[in-house]
């Protein structure tokens, strides 16, 4: 690929007014540069015209090296020249400077002195609003502190900020004396509340002592109750087993006077029998049959006609006392 060199108008030109010697030698190599500039054509795709092209651009960098080291040797002639001017001006101002100092320093002491005097008024206006700013939970003792600060504080000496300063403090000793106030109301509430507190705890340290002494003797009560059913549980089987052996006894005489009275019924009947048998001899086994279903027919007969006014307790009775009938006996062995 070939291509053209841009014309030579198009490129850079030196200023007109040249000044710096150091340059001026360049000035012929730069003019020669820009002449051979449009005869410059390469075939930058071949190898021999890219290498051609690269001599080229090398050869022309070098003019940019040796304008560079001109205007750093151009550069140093300047420099050491400005530091010779700053100096020679640094002395000229020390030596008007040393005119000034005096009366600038008189000046400035009196401006200090001022700015002084309006921060040290400033800073008791600040502390005066500081003693009203109440910190949360503050004590009323440590308000009171405040409150007799802010009471005494000496604002005479404040010049023009004397108005603004009666203005805060009178804010501060209202503000104060509002938090004091509360303070010390919170703080009997607090302490009545306190004094409640240990009543309730009093209180309720008596009532678990009567609690425990309550159930101390419930459990002594109980235990006077329990003696007592004992003792007479042991009495009422003692008189049980006294009654017991009481009937025992009645039942065992009553059974003696039954066993009597059957030995007496017995000898009855059997005199009886004698009497039938003398009055009615039995001659046949009919007859002694007959005989012993009569007796026990009028037998029976006695027997229902006994238990008709008694009801069913009174023949139960009877039969346990042996009355019923001499013919019905109990065998009490057997019960």
């Amino acid at each position: 690929m070939t291509t053209t060199a841009p014309p030579p108008e198009a490129l850079a030109t030196a200023p007109k007014a040249i000044v710096i010697s150091q340059f001026d030698v360049l000035l012929g190599d730069i003019q020669e540069a820009k002449e051979k500039a449009a005869e410059a054509v390469f075939d930058y795709s071949t190898k021999a015209g890219n290498k051609d092209a690269r001599s080229y651009v090398f050869a022309i960098r070098k003019l940019n090296a040796r304008i560079e080291s001109a205007r750093t040797d151009a550069k140093a002639y300047a420099l050491a020249y400005g530091r010779t001017v700053d100096s020679q001006a640094a002395d000229l101002k020390d030596q008007v400077q040393a005119l000034i100092r005096p009366h600038q320093d008189a000046l400035d002491a009196i401006t200090k002195a001022e700015a002084d005097r309006v921060q040290r008024h400033r800073d008791m206006i600040h502390f005066i609003t500081d003693l009203g700013r109440v910190q949360f939970g503050a004590s009323a003792e440590a308000l009171a502190i405040s409150l007799e600060s802010a009471k005494t504080a000496d604002i005479d000496g404040l010049e023009e900020f004397k108005d603004e300063a009666a203005a805060a403090l009178l804010e501060t000793i209202r503000t104060l004396e509002a938090a004091h106030a509360k303070a010390l109301a919170d703080e009997a509430a607090a302490a009545e509340l306190d004094q409640l507190r240990e009543q309730q705890r009093i209180q309720q340290d008596k009532d678990a002592e009567a609690e425990r002494e309550r159930k101390a003797q419930e459990r002594a009560d109980a235990a006077a109750i329990a003696a007592v059913e004992e003792s007479e549980r042991k009495a009422a089987e003692a008189e049980a087993r006294a009654e017991a052996a009481e009937a025992a006894l009645a039942r065992q005489q009553a059974i003696d006077e039954a066993r009597d009275e059957e030995e007496a019924n017995n000898t009855v009947r059997a005199m009886h029998l004698e009497e039938l048998e003398a009055a009615f001899p039995i001659t046949t086994e009919a007859e002694a049959t007959a005989a012993v279903a009569d007796a026990e027919h009028k037998l029976r007969n006695a027997i229902a006609e006994r238990m008709k006014p008694l009801g069913r307790l009174g023949v139960v009775d009877a039969l346990i006392a042996g009355t019923l009938h001499p013919a019905i006996t109990i065998d009490w062995s057997r019960v």
